[in-house]
């Protein structure tokens, strides 16, 4: 099945809902530089921060719009990517205010 540019745009605007603005100024880079269409300046970004997913994400999300035979393979690991990167912002988010929690509750203990 080929994919049209419309159906490929929809999938670049779905992630990038989910994604948000980005966190680190890497990120914040990263998310410009695909803003700009400058795909090579956010591959190049995600292959030197690889432990980021909000860059990976975007590294995957340029090749959407180009329509290959692997465009279906290319939008799902870009989706891996940014779903990735939600859950370790949920996991941040548990671990700092559960620690507060227990600790403010182990502090206050007689």
């Amino acid at each position: 099945m080929a994919y049209t540019s419309e159906q490929a745009q929809q999938i670049v605007e779905l992630i990038l809902d989910q994604l948000g603005d980005g966190e680190t100024s890497i990120q914040k880079k990263a998310l410009q530089a695909f803003i700009d269409k400058d795909y090579e300046k956010v591959k190049n970004l995600s292959a030197t921060n690889l432990e980021d997913n909000f860059c990976k994400s975007l590294g995957y999300l340029g090749g959407v719009l180009k329509i290959t035979a692997n465009t279906a393979t290319i939008a799902a690991e870009a989706a891996r990517s940014a779903a990735e990167y939600k859950k370790e912002r949920v996991l941040a988010h548990f671990n700092s205010n559960l620690e507060n929690i227990l600790l403010e509750h182990t502090l206050s203990k007689p």
